[in-house]
Formats: C-alpha cells, sequence, structure tokens
C-alpha cells in the first residue's frame, strides 16, 4: 500500500521539479489505510513539506507507532531539494524518534545531524551513534556515495556494529537505490519477529538491492541513471 506524497517533474538525468501533496490529504490517505488494513511496517521517502512530515507522525502515533522505516529524503542526486522550509527540523523532532531504521546516505547523514561530509565519511561508526542520539531504534549509514571496490552500509543498533559490504557494480543504473533499500527493509521488518532480527532485515535488504543493480546493469533506458531491475528474484 502506498500514500501519495508528493509530484515530482523527473527522468533518467534527474528530478527537475517537485510538488508536495497537502498534508490534510496525505494524513487522510494514511488514514484511510491503516484504520481499514493496518500495518506491521512501512517506510517514508520523499515527504516534501514540514506539514507533511509532522501529519505522518501524528498520524503514526494514533495507530500505535507501527515499525518504521525513515528514509530521509532530502535532496535529489542532482542537487534539487525534496524537504521544504522547516521539513528537516521536523523530521528531527517529530518523525525520528517514532523511527525503528534511519537510513540515511553520508550527504543526508551530514545534513540530519549538521556535519560536514567529510567528516562523515571519516567517521562513520561516530556518525551512526549521533544519528540514534536523534531518536532512532537503529540506523543504516548507506555507503554507496564513498566510492571504491566496496559498497558497504553500516548497521548500528545502539550496541552492536554490523557491516554490510558488497561489490561494487559498474552500471549508471542506480536510480532509486535507497527508495528500493527502504522499502525491502520495510518488508523485511514485517517479516522479522523482535528487534533481534533488524540486522538481518538489514542484511537481506541489502542482498535484495545488489541483485536488483545486478540485474539492471547492461540496460539501456534514458540518458542518464536508469531504473534496478526489482524483478530480478522472479527469474530463473
Amino acid at each position: 500500500m502506498g500514500c501519495v506524497t508528493a509530484l515530482t517533474v523527473q527522468n533518467t538525468r534527474g528530478v527537475h521539479a517537485s510538488l508536495p501533496v497537502d498534508a490534510e490529504f496525505v494524513a487522510a490517505q494514511l488514514e484511510a489505510l491503516l484504520s481499514d488494513l493496518g500495518t506491521d511496517a512501512l517506510k517514508t521517502g520523499m515527504l516534501g513539506s514540514a506539514d507533511v512530515v509532522d501529519a505522518v507522525a501524528a498520524t503514526l502515533r494514533a495507530h500505535g507507532e507501527p515499525a518504521l522505516v525513515c528514509d530521509p529524503v532530502l535532496a535529489s542526486t542532482g542537487g534539487e531539494p525534496l524537504l521544504g522550509p522547516g521539513g528537516l527540523e521536523a523530521l528531527r523532532r517529530e518523525l525520528l524518534p517514532l523511527t525503528r531504521v534511519v537510513t540515511p546516505n553520508l550527504e543526508e547523514a551530514a545534513l540530519l545531524l549538521d556535519w560536514e561530509p567529510a567528516r562523515v565519511l571519516l567517521a562513520p561508526e561516530d556518525t551512526c551513534r549521533a544519528l540514534l542520539e536523534l531518536g532512532p531504534t537503529s540506523a543504516v549509514l548507506k555507503g554507496g556515495h564513498a566510492g571504491g571496490a566496496l559498497s558497504e552500509d553500516l548497521f548500528f543498533d545502539g550496541v552492536q556494529f554490523v557491516r554490510l559490504p558488497a561489490r561494487r557494480i559498474d552500471t549508471r543504473n542506480t536510480h532509486g537505490t535507497g527508495c528500493a533499500f527502504s522499502a525491502a527493509l520495510a518488508a523485511q521488518l514485517a517479516l522479522a519477529e523482535g528487534d533481534a532480527d533488524l540486522a538481518e532485515a538489514a542484511r537481506r535488504a541489502k542482498t535484495f538491492v545488489t541483485g536488483a543493480i545486478e540485474g539492471a546493469r547492461e540496460r539501456r533506458l534514458g540518458r542518464g541513471a536508469g531504473p534496478l531491475d526489482l524483478t530480478w528474484p522472479l527469474r530463473d
């Protein structure tokens, strides 16, 4: 199930414009789904505005705070802002304290913590500790933008660090990687039993996304970063 939180103008070459959906309408969508069908886990991605962040947080609190994966989408890869004025503060204040797992990339972690990106890159474990001080139960610091032969994410739940390495795949088709990871992680949380399975859920989500990138490696769609192959597990 999904709630539309924003409209975007985008293609493989980037996000060119965005338009947030009215906060009351977002809350109405979420309320309709949760009150009828319920949920074991859910994820947020691009929320668009501070009002939408507030509305989503209020609705989740009213429904017992189901397991939340927060993908803090703050800007597009090309630098287009995707969260309006006051949105970052609202995310810290209202949504992160309700979050089971927050999944920022290096740049998003720097913005959430008001750090320089170089500090995040040089001190990933300190970054994860600082992220948990904002309220989440755990964090996955994604390392896809760090460069190198491996694309290594770092999971932290306040007790243990778990490194999630994968071979870096030479392809331009990485459009939506963060969104796919957070969605896969939410699906794994819905299947998991308790917080003991958080690290394993993150590992399985990483495996899924790595396969989706590999499956799309040779595709030629558009002139920029093409989409992943999210159907790869279904192929023979």
